[in-house]
């Protein structure tokens, strides 16, 4: 198929060696293309470089911008089906759970990596070095500062504007997802679904997070979780290595 009449998914470049990229939307929806077996392209750009002004998006083949992840899915499973003959009860619920796992759970992966003092010194290097493909270095060290400040505000103003009780709340969830797979592969049942997609990449997030914190700990204690992890890695073809995991 010609590589001009594909949908492409631009995002934010890899980071901490996972081969998926650092946002975990733009995850999301790779996760869903590789899955579907859906034919697209990737382009890596960062915030400051996109076209468009942020990332991620996907641009239709007629120049049409799609940026929200929900409703690019929903188009496209019209057609693939991967939640096709899934109880429709455990999809609801696992939506529901996909929903605050998304808002709540990258809150405290941002607050931990962003905010506290330990997460932003790995997180610069990452930031840095991301930048550094596209800036100045002489601009580089205020776009961290900015940055810095933008996503600790983002989090402080939601789940983390508490931390200890975004941790509880954070770590909870961790604790739900885990639950849903007792006696089942997948979140949905024995097979990747929708709900599959949207939380894995938070939940590997937080898991590969550097520094230690209630999350990365609830996720990475986790062999349930682990397993899993893993799995939905296997089904989608992300080499995910084995350097994320490990005992708390």
């Amino acid at each position: 198929m010609d590589r001009a009449v594909l949908p492409q998914l631009v995002q934010a470049p890899p980071a901490y060696g996972l081969p998926i990229s650092e946002s975990p939307v733009a995850a999301k929806m790779a996760a869903y293309l590789r899955l579907t077996k859906t034919p697209h392209t990737t382009i890596w750009e960062c915030t400051y470089k996109s076209s468009t002004g942020f990332v991620p998006f996907i641009r239709w083949p007629d120049g049409r911008i799609q940026r929200e992840s929900n409703a690019f899915i929903a188009l496209l499973e019209k057609d693939a089906g991967l939640d096709r003959n899934l109880d429709p009860e455990a999809l609801e619920s696992g939506r529901s759970l996909a929903s605050l796992v998304e808002r709540t759970c990258f809150d405290a992966c941002l607050h931990d990596r962003f905010t506290l003092r330990d997460g932003w010194l790995h997180q610069k290097a990452v930031t840095a070095k991301a930048m550094a493909r596209y800036l100045p270095s002489i601009a580089i060290p205020f776009v961290l500062f900015c940055v810095r400040r933008t996503q600790s505000r983002r989090a402080a103003q939601q789940t983390m504007a508490i931390p200890e009780a975004g941790h509880i709340a954070s770590s909870a969830l961790i604790q739900a997802t885990s639950s849903r797979l007792v006696g089942q592969s997948f979140l949905c049942g024995n097979r990747p679904s929708t709900v599959d997609c949207a939380i894995w990449p938070y939940l590997l997030h937080i898991a590969i997070t550097p520094n230690a914190t209630p999350p990365r700990d609830a996720v990475r204690s986790d062999t349930r979780l682990v397993e899993w992890i893993e799995r939905v890695a296997d089904f989608t073809g992300f080499e995910i290595g084995v350097k994320w995991k490990g005992a708390a």
